[in-house]
């Protein structure tokens, strides 16, 4: 199996595509809607990034959201 490896101009639109559709996540993190709220950005952020770029920037998204729970937990005082 040969893959292409994308242009410039696909990276760049795959990028745009990924912060888009994470950014509308964040904005909307707390509805219980947002996966249908977001739908739209998610499914043009499929569309223009491969397979396994998507696979790689949601599981660090998810990495990166999680560092960042564990950490303003580490920050909080403890109970005396």
């Amino acid at each position: 199996m040969v893959r292409e490896t994308p242009t410039a101009e696909e990276r760049a639109k795959c990028w745009k595509s990924r912060d888009a559709y994470f950014e509308c996540v964040r904005e909307n993190k707390s509805s219980q809607d947002k996966e249908q709220i977001c739908k739209k950005f998610n499914e043009q952020f499929v569309a223009d990034c491969p397979p396994v770029w998507v696979k790689h920037f949601t599981r660090r998204q998810h990495w990166d959201k999680y560092k960042q729970e564990v950490l303003s937990k580490s920050k909080e005082p403890s109970p005396k």
